[in-house]
C-alpha cells in the first residue's frame, strides 16, 4: 500500500523494495484466466529489480517497467520447490505519487495514486484507468472475454466474468482477465477489502502516521478487538497472514519506506522491516548506506539465521496463538517504542555510522527477546498448560524439509 505520497508498506517484504533513488515498489499476485508460462523469462522479481535501479521516479518507473513487460514478456517458474508461474500487479510510489500497475501476460493497466492506495491478489482497476496497453481489450474480444456492444464499461477487476466483444462499453481491465473460478478467491477478496477499509477510516481521520501502517500491517480484521483471538481456517483472508496449511501462503516478512517529501528532499530514505509475522515482530530501522548487519544478510552455512530463528519462535506461539501471543506482542510492542523513540532523536545530519550502529543494537534487542519468549513458550506448553496444539505450530519441520539451501559461499 502507499499512503499520503510519503509511506510505503507491504505484507511480504520479499514483494517490495526501495532504491536509493528515492522511490519504492511494490509487487502482487493476481490471479488472471490468462495461464501463465514456464519459459524463462522475467519474473514480477526481475521487473521489480530491474525497475528500481533504472528509475528515479515513479513516472519513469512506470515507463520502464512497461517498456520491459511489452518487450520481454513475464514467464519462468517462480517457487525453488515447486512448479509455479503467476503474473503480477503493482504500486510504484516515490515522495510525490505513483501508479497502480496491474498486468496479464503482456497486457497492463495503470491508474494514478490519489491520495493513497492498496493491491492485494486480486485485480481492483476496472474501466478507470488512466493508462491501458494498446492491445489489451482487443486480446480480450479475441478471447471471448469482453463484449463491446454490452452496455457496460471496459472492467478489468469486477470478476464478473469476461468481454463481450458486441457489448457498447468502456472496457473493463479486471472484468475481463480475472478468473473468477480461482479456488483462493475469497480470501484475496476479503484481504483487499480490509486494507480498503483500514486505510479509508485512517483516511477519515487524517494524515496516516507511521504507528498507524505498522498496525494495519499487523491487521487480523475482526481479531484485533479480541485479546483471546485465535488463528482460524480465515488465517489466509487477513493482512498479517497465517498459513491454513504447509502449503499455504503466509506473510513472510513486511516493510515500510518512508519517502523523502518534495519540500524536504535532504531528509534520509529510512526503511523500516519486520521479520516473519509482523504481529509477532517488530519493525527494526534500515538506512540505505549505512552498513547493513551481519544478523540481518544472507546467512553463510551454519551461521545465524535471523528470520529462521524469529520464524521458529512464532511457530512455538502458534501452537495456541490465543495463549502464547500476548506476552510477546506486549514486550515487542515496548521494544518498538523505544526504537522509534530512539529513532526520533537522531539528528537529521547523523552520520550513517551512528544509524548503522542504532539499527545493529534494536536487533541484539531482538534477538535477545526471542530468545526470552521462546524459552518461556516452549516451558508453558511443556511443563505449565495442556491444551490441544493448533496444526500450525508443526508446519515449520514440514517446510523446512523442503527448503533450499541458500547460504552465502565462504572465501577460502
Amino acid at each position: 500500500m502507499a499512503g499520503f505520497q510519503e509511506l510505503a508498506g507491504d505484507g511480504d517484504s520479499y514483494a517490495l523494495a526501495a532504491s536509493d533513488m528515492r522511490q519504492s515498489v511494490q509487487r502482487r499476485i493476481p490471479y488472471p484466466q490468462l495461464p501463465g508460462s514456464t519459459e524463462p523469462g522475467l519474473l514480477g522479481m526481475d521487473l521489480l529489480r530491474l525497475t528500481l535501479e533504472r528509475a528515479a521516479t515513479a513516472d519513469e518507473g512506470l515507463d520502464i517497467l512497461i517498456a520491459l513487460l511489452e518487450r520481454y514478456g513475464q514467464s519462468g517458474r517462480a517457487s525453488a520447490t515447486r512448479d509455479m508461474t503467476y503474473h503480477n500487479s503493482f504500486i510504484i510510489a516515490d515522495g510525490r505519487g505513483g501508479w497502480i500497475v496491474q498486468t496479464a501476460g503482456r497486457h497492463w493497466v495503470a491508474k494514478r495514486i490519489q491520495g493513497w492506495a492498496s493491491i492485494s491478489n486480486v485485480y481492483s482497476i476496472g474501466s478507470d484507468y488512466d493508462r491501458i496497453s494498446a492491445h489489451a481489450a482487443d486480446f480480450a474480444t479475441q478471447s471471448g472475454w469482453h463484449d463491446p456492444a454490452a452496455d457496460a464499461p471496459f472492467d478489468f477487476a469486477t470478476q464478473s466474468g469476461w468481454h463481450d466483444p458486441a457489448a457498447d462499453a468502456p472496457f473493463d481491465f479486471a472484468a475481463a482477465y480475472a478468473d473468477p473460478e480461482f479456488p483462493a478467491l475469497p480470501g484475496c477478496v476479503a484481504r483487499f477489502a480490509l486494507s480498503q477499509a483500514q486505510l479509508t477510516s485512517l483516511e477519515e481521520r487524517g494524515k496516516i502516521s507511521l504507528e498507524e501502517v505498522f498496525a494495519v500491517l499487523r491487521s487480523h480484521g475482526a481479531g484485533d478487538a479480541d485479546a483471546g483471538w485465535r488463528l482460524g481456517a480465515d488465517g489466509e483472508s487477513v493482512l498479517c497472514m497465517h498459513a491454513r496449511s504447509p502449503e499455504g501462503f503466509e506473510t513472510a516478512a513486511s516493510m515500510v519506506a518512508e519517502l523523502p517529501r518534495p519540500e524536504k528532499p535532504d531528509e534520509p530514505l529510512l526503511f523500516w522491516a519486520s521479520l516473519a509475522s509482523p504481529c509477532m515482530s517488530t519493525f527494526v530501522p534500515v538506512w540505505p548506506g549505512a552498513e547493513t548487519p551481519r544478523a540481518w544478510m544472507q546467512p553463510e552455512d551454519g551461521a545465524f539465521d535471523a528470520w529462521w530463528e524469529q520464524e521458529s519462535m512464532q511457530r512455538l506461539i502458534e501452537r495456541d496463538y490465543g495463549c502464547y501471543a500476548k506476552a510477546p506482542r506486549a514486550l515487542f510492542a515496548e521494544l518498538e517504542a523505544d526504537t522509534l523513540a530512539a529513532v526520533r532523536a537522531l539528528s537529521a545530519d547523523a552520520a550513517k555510522a551512528v544509524r548503522a550502529e542504532l539499527t545493529s543494537d534494536i536487533i541484539v534487542r531482538q534477538q535477545e527477546a526471542r530468545g526470552i519468549i521462546s524459552r518461556m513458550t516452549e516451558a508453558c506448553a511443556c511443563k505449565v498448560l495442556s491444551r490441544q496444539p493448533d496444526l500450525r505450530g508443526s508446519y515449520l519441520q514440514q517446510v523446512d524439509a523442503t527448503r533450499p539451501q541458500t547460504f552465502r559461499a565462504v572465501a577460502a
